[in-house]
């Protein structure tokens, strides 16, 4: 019956340690946002934000990411990635979305400039181009 007990008590523990966490992560939840244009964001600390791009790498355009002075305000999880699109599934020539995510690591104002160009085009502009202002709060 002790034993019983104890367990219990240690499930609800664990219950309410795990109900105190998911309640936290709404506020520093993920926000995504569908780069078509230059742009703001305002973000609290510890959000994360998912930048999303048209891209067609088959094109030999890809997306460069240009941090601004104060890039220590976020920090970039993981890679710039490429996502084919489902509804052009092998389709040759198919475009898709890449993808950018960051972290809002302290307060302040930072700027991430998003450049679609061919890499070995030397002194030619990208074709894109969309400064994104990140604020965190």
């Amino acid at each position: 019956m002790r034993k019983y007990i104890l367990f219990s008590a240690m499930v609800i523990g664990i219950m309410v340690c795990l109900l105190i966490v998911s309640s936290g992560s709404k506020k520093t939840g993920e926000k995504k946002i569908k780069l078509e244009k230059a742009g703001n964001v305002f973000l609290t600390k510890g959000q994360m934000l998912k930048v999303e791009l048209d891209a067609n790498p088959t094109t030999g355009y890809e997306w460069a990411v240009k941090k601004g002075k104060d890039h220590q305000i976020i920090g970039q999880i993981g890679y710039l990635e490429y996502v084919p699109d489902k509804r052009s599934a092998g389709r040759v020539g198919a475009g898709g979305t890449s993808v950018y995510r960051v972290r809002a690591l302290k307060k302040g104002q930072t700027t991430l400039i998003f450049q679609y160009k061919r890499p070995w085009e030397q002194n030619v502009p990208p074709v894109k181009r969309y400064p994104l202002v990140i604020e965190v709060k």
